[in-house]
C-alpha cells in the first residue's frame, strides 16, 4: 500500500515537472498504476479493519468521501487551469497523495495476526446471535 501510494503522488508530482510528452505519459502511467493499486486496496483493508456487520457502512463512506472529493477536484480544476499554470493541478494532487501517504504511515498499523474461527464466523458472543441468517 505504501509503495503504491509513493508510485500515485510520485508520478503526479513527476508529471507536474515534465519537460516532454513522453515524460509526461510516462508519469501519469506510474502515477495510475499507483493510484489503482491503492482503489484496489481500499476494500481489502476495509475487510480486515472492519467487523462483518460493519462493512457496508464503512464502505459506502469510503465510497462517498471518494466521490465528494473528486467532484470538488473537478469543480476546482477549471479555476486553477484558468489562473495558474496546468502544473498546478498535479502538484495540488501530489501534495494531497503525500499527505494521505504520510497518514497511512502513522495511522494503518501492520494486521498480521492469525484470527480464529469465532472471530471469523457470524456469531456474536455478546448477544449469542448470527448475522445475516
Amino acid at each position: 500500500l505504501l509503495l503504491a501510494g509513493a508510485c500515485a503522488w510520485a508520478g503526479g508530482l513527476w508529471a507536474g515537472l515534465s519537460t516532454s510528452l513522453d515524460q509526461h505519459i510516462a508519469a501519469r502511467a506510474v502515477q495510475g498504476l499507483g493510484a489503482g493499486a491503492v482503489q484496489a486496496l481500499i476494500p481489502l483493508i476495509i475487510q480486515d479493519f472492519v467487523f462483518i456487520h460493519q462493512r457496508n457502512r464503512a464502505m459506502a463512506a469510503i465510497v462517498s468521501s471518494q466521490g465528494v472529493i473528486i467532484m470538488s477536484l473537478g469543480a476546482l480544476a477549471p479555476y486553477v487551469a484558468s489562473n495558474f499554470d496546468w502544473r498546478w493541478l498535479y502538484y495540488i494532487t501530489s501534495s494531497l497523495g503525500v499527505l494521505a501517504w504520510v497518514l497511512l504511515i502513522i495511522f494503518v498499523p501492520e494486521t498480521r495476526w492469525k484470527r480464529s474461527q469465532a472471530e471469523l464466523s457470524k456469531y456474536r458472543r455478546d448477544t449469542g446471535q448470527y448475522y445475516d441468517t
